[in-house]
């Protein structure tokens, strides 16, 4: 009998257990929630180097930042720039700088615009303290061309184009001479001016290709149809291709006087204003006049991807 109601005893204290734990105010565990993480490192979007008059030049690293939501306003406001470039000019000095807003081009400042590198097409323009600084004409540079050596940058004095070479010195046998003061006369009415890089002598020793051969950039101003055609005063052709994603017209001449060649072809911008143009000239000596023995003849196929090589790294700026 005990042992019955000590067992009816222990199902009362469950039972009641059990209602004092169903009725009674529950802590409630909150939820955190947390937020995601938006990444704000740099996300670098292109590298891009520029050479300036004087042989002065800039490496420029562009970068990205992952946009961040903004409170929604009222006002109509253009939407703050959320990229960056980091500059270093040839003289060492280093800039970290934001984007700025710009109607024209992709505008970059430090605070108090100190220093404001200005990215126009495939220009740039270096201000401090709001004057222009030292660094003028950049221009923007293609890379070196390992395979074919094009290493050495060049850019006129105005900043209209830059082009690379294999070498190139002032005075040299080894290296392309430039001459920055071109001009030649096509016809009574036209002088073409440009800037001329003769081969060097090195490539001419001892074959019948005559050392004044030279591929050049020229330009006419005021043109607005810009054709090969008008670089040459006597055309055998005139053709139209694209190579690498750029446009040219293409014409060629070919000329023979007392056992010599000259043998020419110009590939025009074609939308350029001044006109641009490449311009390959090649002299020779007709081989077979030679004595035999006496001279080797040239390799017209290496000169000749040799000037098309630079042609490659031509870059306009307008």
């Amino acid at each position: 009998m005990n042992k019955f109601l000590i067992f009816i005893a222990l199902i009362i204290v469950l039972i009641l257990g059990s209602l004092y734990i169903f009725l009674s105010p529950r802590t409630v565990v909150p939820v955190v929630i947390v937020p995601a993480v938006v990444d704000q490192s740099p996300k670098v979007t292109a590298v891009a180097s520029f050479i300036c008059n004087e042989g002065k030049t800039i490496a420029a690293s562009f970068y990205e930042k992952t946009a961040t939501a903004t409170p929604s306003t009222s006002q109509v406001t253009p939407p703050v720039p959320q990229g960056g470039v980091n500059v270093l000019l040839s003289d060492t000095r280093t800039f970290d700088l934001p984007q700025t807003i710009s109607a024209d081009g992709a505008r970059y400042a430090n605070t108090g615009d100190a220093f404001v590198f200005w990215n126009k097409g495939n220009g740039v323009l270096i201000l401090e303290n709001g004057v222009e600084a030292n660094y003028k004409g950049c221009v923007l540079i293609a890379p070196p061309d390992v395979e074919a050596k094009l290493s050495v940058p060049y850019a006129d004095q105005g900043g209209t184009f830059s082009i690379r070479l294999p070498s190139m010195y002032s005075s040299s046998s080894d290296g392309f001479t430039v001459d920055p003061t071109f001009k030649r006369q096509i016809n009574p009415k036209m002088t073409i001016q440009g800037v001329r890089f003769t081969i060097p002598g090195t490539m001419a020793t001892g074959t019948n290709l005559s050392r004044d051969s030279y591929i050049a950039v020229e330009q006419i101003p005021n043109i607005t149809t810009c054709s090969a055609a008008l670089f040459l005063d006597n055309a055998v052709s005139t053709s139209s291709v694209v190579t690498a994603g750029t446009a040219y017209s293409v014409a060629t001449s070919s000329e023979a006087a007392l056992g010599n060649r000259y043998e020419e072809t110009i590939y025009a911008l074609s939308g350029t204003n001044p006109c641009i143009a490449v311009h390959y000239f090649v002299h020779y000596g007709v081989f077979e006049n030679y004595p035999v023995g006496s001279t080797k003849e040239f390799d017209a196929g290496k000169l000749r991807a040799t000037f098309d090589s630079i042609l490659s790294t031509l870059v306009v700026n307008q």
